[in-house]
């Protein structure tokens, strides 16, 4: 939308009205759409740029510009009450009015002040950020939290008018820019199609001004229809009751300076509540593509505490929105603990990933010497006295994928299997590298491996050799060959026996060498 001009939304909410100016520019001609001959709060922090404050207080008649510290930290009684007293020593009254210059912090902050000062003054609010502008800076949620509990204490005051000017986003630190962006793959997920293309495949800085209209327009329809969250306006919680938990435990907060921000944490919530695992491998590559995280690392039993206090929880029942499908989605009511399986797998792989024995009736006979020239299960006097091919029951290529204990153990060499796991990932492999399908494992043998951590039995990828030669050997990862590092017999695919070079780079002996 690079001609884009401007637009206007009218949030339909009879008495309660207002509108939504969507212009580059807007912020400087706040004037021409609001009453400023009162005396106006600008409320601000830190972070935002000192001039937009000063730009919407220049065009007041009588303006005090409050400041407060920036982060989460400041959605909390403490700050509350001193922006309260500066609107109070300020004298103003039921008359006057509260501009929130900033993101969602503010606006959130601003309007709940403005909510509860003699019990509810005008509000105007003034995004400064992506995520303020896609999401918090309309349908009139504010609040503050309370320990480390986000939005506890807050109320429904929808404002008077939203000035969403996206030319403010020039000076936004790109993370921050990212973060406000997965409210906006939120709304593509539950009902936009189009929206959710412009991710994976447009420019999104070049459209940024189409995607906040196309999240802006989806909350207002959702608004208009359930104003005080009874019914659909549950949807908007879609990934909010895992990402609260997250936030509260990995967010940035007052000391703690290192962490997740808001949207990233409601990115890692949505994943674990999409049905489709199709629809799941796309919108990792779309926060790839943005810069999402993946995934993270946290104590568990601390989220789930955390998800006990929810809102929307109640009587240990608590409703989650779960997405089928691109565009559609569902409310179900759970209890509280029947989350704990939709999310800790895929923090805490140890849990759900393990290594298990095949049963008696399915074990065989240790592997035999490579005695061809093909090298392990090829062609000549090995074929078919090579790798063992997949059992009854296991996942394709588990027979290359069998592992051997130490020589001279004692314990006859028996193939192991991986335990049953949701999507059968390989476990040293990342969740974005499991192939789907057979052919594309073929596809994959001739990449190089991943690191394995040392002491465990590992896999070594060889290269596609010319002729019946073999794709895979195993091999201790301290030693050079599948058999403690001697060399092949007859001058087969095998690696030589020296401990200093690299396991994960198998050579060629004798011939030419094979292509990557």
């Amino acid at each position: 939308m690079s001609d884009f001009i401007g637009t206007k939304l009218t949030m339909n909410l009879g008495e309660r009205s207002y509108d939504i100016i969507l212009k580059n520019g807007a912020l400087e001609n706040l004037y021409q759409f609001a009453r400023l001959d009162r005396k106006v709060a600008v409320v601000t922090d830190s972070g935002v740029p000192a001039q937009y404050a000063q730009r919407v207080a220049d065009q007041c008649r009588d303006a005090v510009i409050i400041t407060v510290p920036q982060g989460e930290a400041s959605k909390s009684f403490k700050i509350l009450e001193t922006v309260l007293k500066q609107m109070l020593d300020f004298h103003m009254g039921r008359g006057d009015l509260v501009v929130a210059v900033g993101g969602g912090v503010v606006g959130d902050l601003a309007g709940f002040a403005a909510s509860i000062y003699m019990r509810g003054i005008d509000f105007i609010n003034c995004p400064t950020t992506t995520l303020s502008m896609i999401d918090s800076s309309i349908g009139g949620k504010t609040a503050v939290d309370l320990g480390d509990t986000k939005n506890i204490v807050g109320a429904f005051w929808q404002p008077r008018l939203v000035i969403v000017d996206p030319s403010t986003l020039a000076t936004l630190p790109r993370r921050q820019y990212i973060n406000g962006l997965a409210e906006a793959v939120k709304a593509s997920l539950l009902a936009d199609p189009e929206l959710f293309a412009i991710f994976e495949k447009g420019d999104i800085d070049g459209q940024i001004n189409e995607i906040i209209y196309r999240s802006l327009r989806f909350k207002k329809n959702i608004v208009e229809q359930d104003e005080t969250e009874r019914g659909m306006r549950k949807a908007l919680n879609f990934g909010h009751t895992i990402g609260h938990g997250i936030e509260a435990v990995k967010g940035i907060k007052g000391r703690r300076t290192v962490g997740l921000f808001h949207g990233e944490c409601v990115a890692l919530g949505m994943l674990p509540m999409i049905e489709s695992k199709a629809l799941q491998k796309r919108v990792r590559a779309v926060y790839r593509r943005l810069g999402l995280p993946l995934r993270t690392a946290y104590d568990k039993e601390k989220v789930l505490a955390e998800m006990l206090h929810d809102k929307k929880a109640q009587d240990g029942q608590i409703t989650i929105i779960k997405v089928p499908g691109l565009g559609c989605w569902r409310a179900e009511t759970i209890p509280v603990e029947g989350l704990r399986p939709c999310w800790a797998w895929r923090n805490d792989h140890e849990e759900h990933v393990w290594l298990q024995p095949l049963p008696d009736h399915l074990r065989r006979e240790p592997w035999p010497r490579h005695r061809g020239r093909a090298g392990w299960n090829g062609g000549g006097r090995a074929r078919g006295r090579g790798i063992p091919r997949p059992l009854h029951g296991q996942a394709p290529g588990a027979g290359r994928r069998a592992f051997h204990p130490p020589r001279g153990s004692g314990r006859d060499p028996v193939p192991f299997r991986r335990a049953e796991r949701p999507d059968h990932r390989h476990r040293h492999r990342p969740d974005d590298r499991k192939p789907e399908h057979p052919q594309r494992r073929l596809r994959q043998d001739r990449r190089p491996a991943p690191p394995r951590p040392r002491g465990l039995y590992g896999l070594c990828q060889i290269p596609r050799l010319s002729g019946r030669a073999g794709r895979r050997a195993l091999f201790r990862p301290d030693h050079g060959g599948p058999r403690g590092g001697r060399r092949h017999r007859a001058g087969g695919a095998g690696t030589s026996g020296h401990r200093d070079r690299d396991p994960h780079r198998p050579v060629r002996r004798g011939g030419r060498h094979p292509s990557p």
